[in-house]
């Protein structure tokens, strides 16, 4: 869902959101793998469980501040043993967005930590989407697994282990770098 920058008043505009919403199901579905990326995940085309996504859009100039918090439960696979579990994601986020860059320098440059809390905008409107999928990343794992703090295993038994067939195999050629030892 895009919002119009200029609909978006000094007050602030809250922006009130929940499961049903076909925006918050999409950023659900960026939890599961990287895009683009075939994943073995059976739950990658749900949406989330429950959510509850309150926060404000202000105007800073050309840049646009979204705060606010989220709280969602996502049902997936373990990255590890691949049982389902549910994944909570709770937390609060504080990002601004910037306007697109017109210098190469401002376009194009390794961030500094002071930016990590930084994304872009396309000049004429914010994606709803895209703030709620960053905001996901910087609250939730970067991988899920059933002994994982806020994951809860909801399906097998056992331990949470790979797989044999992951186990089997391996390389097939000696290990370069295995006589390298390291320095005293």
């Amino acid at each position: 869902m895009r919002i119009p920058l200029d609909q978006i008043t000094s007050a602030g505009l809250k922006i009130t959101a929940s499961a049903e919403d076909d925006w918050v199901t999409k950023a659900a579905q960026s939890v599961r793998g990287t895009p683009g990326e075939p994943t073995a995940d059976p739950h990658e085309d749900e949406g989330a469980e429950t959510a509850s996504i309150q926060f404000t859009l202000r105007p800073l100039a050309d840049q646009i501040t979204a705060c606010g918090e989220i709280d969602m439960t996502i049902r997936c696979a373990c990255d590890r043993c691949g049982a389902s579990v549910i994944l909570t994601i709770k937390g609060e986020f504080d990002q601004l967005y910037k306007p697109p860059g017109d210098t190469y320098a401002e376009a194009d440059h390794d961030l500094v930590p002071d930016e990590l809390d930084v994304g872009w905008h396309d000049g004429q409107a914010i994606d709803l989407e895209l703030v709620l999928t960053e905001a996901l990343a910087l609250n939730g794992p970067d991988r899920v697994r059933c002994e994982d703090n806020n994951v809860q295993r909801i399906e097998g038994d056992g331990p949470c282990e790979l797989p044999a067939e992951a186990l089997e195999g391996g390389p097939t050629r000696a290990n370069p770098f295995a006589g390298l030892k390291l320095p005293e």
